[in-house]
């Protein structure tokens, strides 16, 4: 049997089925915004880029030591003609004193406690490890090298500090203890070695290539036990006061940015952004804060910022 409509209800069911059509649409739409707002385990917290300190530093800055223990900061500076470290007050960014160090200077660190190191690369492929003293900045003494020096790296809890090399050849590695200012050990490191740094042990160190990538590499071997991708080329490397992350800074012509890398997995787990032309980066003693070394053309300073949520505890 066929069922004519009339005009008025067959107008009728059709608002009702444009009203049944809207309702769901409403719904799928309050649906999406609910699960939307709802926190999942992959949540990652937004990274903070705001610095929480800014203070000037001389244009030809060129390397920071890790900071020491009593919250001040030291500094190499200079041309090829003359150079100086610095120390400056991390609370007010005041210099606190200069001393002048040799020309060939162009590498420092410290141990955090009593010594602030320089590494030297004189004609000819010559060099030295310059010791002075943290607090006064009177020289200690000094470890005379055959090659030059490229690099060197923090120093670890156990004393040794490690030296980057180069002659005309070829680059390696010295084991240097800062105690009592002795080589230990030395290595060849692969050919386009730029950075490196003491490892989670006594039993490591990393070495950063020209290639994109970092090398953790046997301190008793010499051998390369595996390799870190970094996707972008690296600057530097500095390990943290626990030794638990090495800290990598990485730039592309416009963007710099640090890793953070497990020295217990040799695992890239986060990435912090960093300022651009930023050159050198530092810890503080507590793993709290990180100095980033920004170089541009119109201007030059250090950026301080609070990186505690980003540095888990590793076991």
């Amino acid at each position: 049997m066929r069922i004519i409509e009339s005009k008025t209800q067959k107008k009728n069911r059709i608002l009702n089925i444009c009203i049944i059509i809207v309702l769901i649409l409403i719904s799928g739409i309050l649906s999406a915004c609910s699960s939307g707002n709802k926190p999942t385990s992959d949540t990652v917290a937004p990274v903070v880029t705001t610095p929480i300190k800014i203070f000037p530093i001389p244009r030809d800055t060129i390397s920071l030591s890790p900071p020491m223990f009593d919250g001040d900061i030291w500094a190499l500076s200079g041309s090829n003609f003359a150079k100086a470290i610095s120390e400056y007050s991390l609370k007010t960014g005041k210099v606190i004193k200069v001393v002048p160090v040799s020309q060939f200077s162009h590498s420092i660190t410290s141990d955090g406690i009593s010594q602030v190191v320089v590494g030297t690369a004189g004609p000819n492929y010559t060099g030295s490890v310059e010791f002075f003293d943290g607090l006064t900045g009177a020289p200690l003494s000094s470890l005379p090298l055959p090659v030059s020096v490229k690099a060197i790296s923090s120093i670890s809890s156990s004393g040794i500090l490690i030296v980057l090399m180069q002659n005309a050849q070829s680059e390696s590695v010295a084991l240097v203890n800062v105690i009592t200012k002795s080589i230990v050990a030395t290595f060849p490191v692969s050919d386009g070695t730029i950075s490196v740094s003491v490892g989670r042990d006594p039993s490591t160190f990393f070495a950063l290539q020209n290639n994109d990538t970092v090398e953790s590499v046997s301190a008793v071997t010499g051998q390369i036990q595996s390799v870190i991708e970094l996707g972008e080329p690296g600057l530097n490397l500095t390990l943290s006061k626990t030794e638990n992350v090495l800290l990598v800074l990485k730039c592309t012509v416009v963007v710099c940015n640090i890793g953070l890398v497990s020295t217990s997995t040799d695992q890239l787990f986060n990435t912090l952004p960093a300022p651009s032309n930023c050159i050198d980066v530092e810890i503080a003693p507590t793993d709290k804060e990180i100095y980033d070394l920004v170089n541009s053309p119109t201007a030059s300073n250090v950026q301080v910022f609070n990186i505690s949520s980003y540095m888990p505890v590793f076991g």
